[in-house]
This record gives structure tokens, sequence and C-alpha cells, in this order.
């Protein structure tokens, strides 16, 4: 980057910087993303009115790219309450860590279809289905823009089964050994495949019409056997046929096939009759002659929605080559300009349940740019800011209230760890709750449970997250108390422990020895007094109040304890230097005014 790029990326940061204090300074609030956003939510989801594209770039475009199984087209999200709701938490699933944020709307003269699944029949009445399978299904379509798949299965099967595949490789076959021909098809095998297809165009679309042109028939022939693209023989024999197999030898096989003495029973218009007769349809409606076949079962098992725009969908993915064809069926084809699957099957996509897809810039125009600022990690840094934060003052508050202690930085790090353990424990009873920093607000006053999303669901329920939330909470007391104790128990009785133990070894023996055990044996009672009261707490049986009164009173009684050790070793030391050495009687004197703390009857 060079010295200019960063002079000036300075000067806008600070410009931005200026902008919002002298904002501030004169009490003008400059609105959040989120506020400015706010104001194009449509209350009713069935009807939204406005749209956003997230992009790195201040500029509403089509990616023509895009290597997702979607059509051509300007990719974006209602904005609904459902999808406002997800973009404020971060939770969209798709490109909400981008720039900009490019709202727009529909044009009023384009036909935009909203899907509400089963409410709507995805949008599409049934009128407009049978004309959309008709369009899909025509002639022009086939020989123009799509696979031929769909419409060779719906016209063999509204016209008869006509030739199949390997009759039609016999009549082209006895054309090709004809003695003219047969050095012709040995140096270019293209040509067989080529006979074989004017053989198929000619016996099988006869119903339709005269076969295609010379011209059209060798585009054919390079679409129908693409998937030889690796083949470099095939492909330098394609680029022969046109001098291999003129347009006079094209005309003389059509001629050829004219004249053939072909049984009757193949006939197209034979086994017309005969399916027509059998299942009683009119095999002029389209809708319903493809939906006879097994193909259209087997697109049914397989398309996402079952609607009449679903199954419109699976059709056209079905037909096509690339996203760019799929997005001119749907516009060219169809009269369609846009599709909002509004309500949630995953239609366009199953990552993006609720989106929508415009097939042209023409079919939208743009509303306004706004700078994004709630990415998913701003987003989550703010709420783990406030989950940290409430945490923290939850915890602080138990222990200056309730236990009356200042917590140390310790403790209070941990107390979000212990958080996570209530989580684990109770969360799971709420329905919906997968998030801490939810939680969190909802145990400490906000009852956002049930769900408000999904009204009606967990009604009557009250009673029952009220039992869940003083369980959790209780838990969450108990935890900390456990915390301070175990605190309490390693730097009081630890601090203590360790004074009286490095005392007892500037004494002599037996009085070391004598002391050493003393020591160790206090420190186990303590100890044992310790998890005594933590179970009692685990259990309920004592209030976090009730185990802090208890600990601080009856550890003080071993905290007397040490000092009168720490006291005995002073006078022993005392004495020693004054001349006599300590009589072992008379230290027995001395530890009575410990002994009486030992807890040997517990």
């Amino acid at each position: 980057m060079t010295k200019f790029q960063d002079k000036w990326r300075t000067f806008l940061s600070e410009e931005r910087i200026e902008e919002k204090t002298r904002a501030e300074k004169e009490g003008v609030k400059l609105p959040s993303t989120a506020e400015q956003l706010e104001k194009y939510v449509a209350k009713d989801f069935t009807k939204p009115e406005y749209y956003m594209q997230f992009s790195n770039v201040n500029k509403l475009g089509i990616n023509p790219k895009s290597g997702y199984r979607t059509p051509l087209g300007i990719y974006s999200y209602p904005v609904t309450q459902q999808i406002y709701r997800l973009f404020i938490n971060g939770r969209l699933p798709f490109a909400q860590d981008r720039k900009y944020i490019i709202v727009f709307k529909p044009r009023e003269d384009k036909n935009i279809i909203v899907s509400l699944g089963k409410k709507n029949n995805g949008g599409l009445d049934d009128k407009a289905y049978a004309e959309a399978i008709e369009n899909l299904l025509s002639k022009e379509l086939a020989d123009g823009e799509t696979r031929r798949g769909a419409y060779v299965v719906f016209r063999r099967f509204t016209q008869g089964e006509g030739f199949k595949p390997e009759q039609i490789q016999e009549i082209a076959a006895a054309y090709t050994r004809k003695k003219d021909f047969i050095q012709r098809v040995y140096n270019n095998g293209a040509i067989t495949q080529f006979t074989e297809l004017i053989a198929d165009e000619f016996l099988n679309e006869k119903p339709y019409g005269e076969v295609p042109s010379y011209e059209k028939m060798l585009d054919k022939i390079k679409k129908n056997y693409s998937w030889a693209v690796g083949d470099s023989y095939f492909i330098e024999d394609v680029k022969n046929l046109q001098k291999d197999f003129t347009e006079e030898d094209y005309r003389k096989f059509v001629d050829w096939l004219d004249t053939q003495d072909l049984s009757p029973e193949l006939s197209a218009e034979v086994n017309l009759k005969k399916l027509t007769d059998y299942l009683n349809y009119d095999p002029t409606n389209s809708a319903e002659a493809i939906q006879q076949t097994q193909y259209w079962t087997n697109l049914k098992d397989d398309a996402r929605s079952k609607t009449n725009l679903g199954l419109i969908w699976a059709l056209s993915y079905r037909m096509q080559n690339n996203p760019r064809v799929w997005r001119t069926l749907f516009q060219k084809h169809l009269g369609i300009d846009g599709v909002v699957d509004a309500g949630g099957e995953g239609l366009i996509h199953l990552s993006e349940k609720i989106q929508a897809v415009f097939f042209s810039k023409d079919a939208v125009e743009q509303v306004t740019t706004i700078r994004n600022t709630e990415t998913p990690d701003a987003i989550n840094r703010r709420k783990d800011y406030l989950m940290k934060s409430t945490v923290q003052r939850a915890a602080t508050e138990f222990y200056t209230d309730t236990l009356g202690v200042n917590p140390t930085q310790k403790m209070i790090k941990h107390a979000l760890q212990d958080f996570r353990k209530v989580q684990e424990s109770h969360a799971w009873k709420i329905d919906g709750v997968n998030n801490l920093a939810v939680f969190i607000k909802w145990l400490f006053g906000q009852d956002i449970f049930p769900p408000q999303q999904i009204p009606g669901e967990f009604d009557g329920q009250e009673k029952r997250y009220k039992h869940v939330k003083k369980k959790s909470l209780n838990q969450f007391h108990a935890i900390l108390t456990e915390k301070w104790i175990n605190n309490y128990f390693h730097a009081v009785i630890g601090e203590k422990h360790k004074n009286a133990r490095s005392a007892a070894w500037t004494t002599e023996e037996p009085l070391q020895t004598q002391l050493a055990m003393e020591i160790q044996s206090l420190r186990h009672e303590a100890a044992d007094l310790s998890y005594e009261v933590d179970e009692a707490l685990e259990q309920g049986k004592i209030s976090p109040r009730e185990a802090k009164e208890r600990i601080e009173k009856e550890l003080e009684e071993y905290l007397e304890a040490y000092d009168v050790i720490i006291e005995t070793v002073r006078r022993a030391t005392a004495e020693k230097r004054s001349g006599p050495s300590v009589d072992i009687a008379k230290t027995d004197v001395q530890f009575e005014g410990w002994r009486r703390f030992k807890r040997v009857d517990k």
C-alpha cells in the first residue's frame, strides 16, 4: 500500500471520528446500523416490501461466477421481523460479515412470486403452474437452451414410446454399412452417433413436424455428446463432420428413412392411442401428462418443496445446463422476475431457509446503502462483554450482599465458568435455549422464555419455568459459595498451617515430631469440616449464608489452635535460650490449649 493510501485512510478514519465526536457534542445521536435498518422492517412477513443484500462493495449486483447450484441473480434477505432479529443477534447464515447493507425493493411492474409454502402453494395457482410446465416442456425450448431429458420423457410418454435406442442404432447401422459409407465411418467415428441422432429425431419427433436443418443437427450432436469433451479424437471427428457427412448426405439419409417400411406397431401414433385409451388422460395437457411418468415421481421425491413453485423449481433445475440458463428459464420463458421464499422451506438453498432471488437489476431499484457495523464478530464481542459483565455483577452482588465478603479477581474470573455448569445442568429443560448470554439475562430477571417468536407453544408452563429458574439460581449461588469455602480454606487455613509447620521445624526432637503430627491432624480435621459443609450445601440442607457462617465459626477454632502451636514453639525456643531444655511433661500441659479443639468425636 502506498504512503498516499495510508494517509487517505487515516484521514477518512479521523473524519469519521471527528464527525461522531462533533455530533455527540452537539447532542445529535447518529443512528446505529440496526436503527437505520429497522425502519424498513415489514410488520407482515407475508408481504415484505424491502430486501437487503450484503456486499463488500457499495453496489447492488449479480455474481456471474457463483459456484452455488442456484440460478443467476441478486440474492438477498427479505427485511422482516424474523430476519431482523437474526441480524441484530449476528445469526444470519450468510454474508453478514460484509461491509455494506444494500437495501432495495422490487419494481411494481415486475412479477415477483412470494412463496409461503403450503399456505399458498408456493405462490403459483394451478393455472399458472400448468402454463409453466407447458412452457418448460415445449419443443422450441428443448431445441434451444435446455437439456432434452425432461422434454424427451414427456414427448415419449404423450406420443408413445416410439423407437427405442437399440432400434434406432439398428436402423442407422443399416444405412452406414452401405458400401459408400463404410470407409467414412471407419475414419470418422462421430458419423455413427450423428446418424443415430438423425434417425431418432426423424422417427420419434415426426409428429411435431419435419426434422431440423442440417446446421441445427450439427449443433445438437455437440450438445448431446458434451460428456465426450475430454475425448480429443471425438472432438476432432465432430469438427470434420461437415466434410465427412455433408449436407447432401444428410438429405439422402432422411429420404432413405422416409422410404423404409417400418412396422406400424413401432410408430408413435399407435402407441399414443394405446396409452390414451388405457390411462384416460388428455396428452395435450403437459402438466397432466408429465405427472404420469416415473421421471416426475423421482423429481417430486427429490424436490425440497412439494408446492407448485417447488416442483417448477425442481423441473427447471433438471433441464438447465448452468445458472445463467436457469435464470433465463424463469425470466424469459416463465415470465417470473423474482422468487421470495418467505415460508422458509429452503427452496432456493437449504442453508438459507428464508431468502429471495431477483433475476436482473431491472427487476429492482436501490433504496439506500448502510455501513454495516453489525458483523457477527462485532456483535459477539459486545455479547461477550455484556455476558461477562452481567456474570461479574451478579457474582459480586452475591458475594457482598449474601456472604458479606469482597470477592477476589480470581473468584470473579471463575464465575463465568461456574455459570456454564449451571446452564449445562438445567438449560436443557428450557426449550429453545442455546445461548449463554440469553440464559444469563433470563436467570437475572429478564423473562424472555418461552420464546416469544413461537406464541402459544409454551402456554401454561409458567410454573415449570419459575421452578427451573429458582433451581438454576440456587445452584449458581451454591457453586459460588463452594468456591468461597475452598478459597477460605486454602488461603486462611493454608497460610496458618504453613506458618505453624515452619515454626515446628525450628524445634528439636521429640517436640518437633509431636508438633508436626498435631499440625497435620488439624489440617485434616479442618478439611473434613469443609467437605461436610460443601456436601450439606450441595444437598440443599443449608443455605449459602448458613454455610458461610458455619465455616467462619468452626474454622476459627482451628486458627486458634494453630496460634497455640506457634506460641508453644516460641516459648520452647525461649526456654532453650534461657538454659534448661523443654520438659515433655511440661509441654503436654502447654498442648492442652489446642487439644480441646480437636474434633475426635466427629
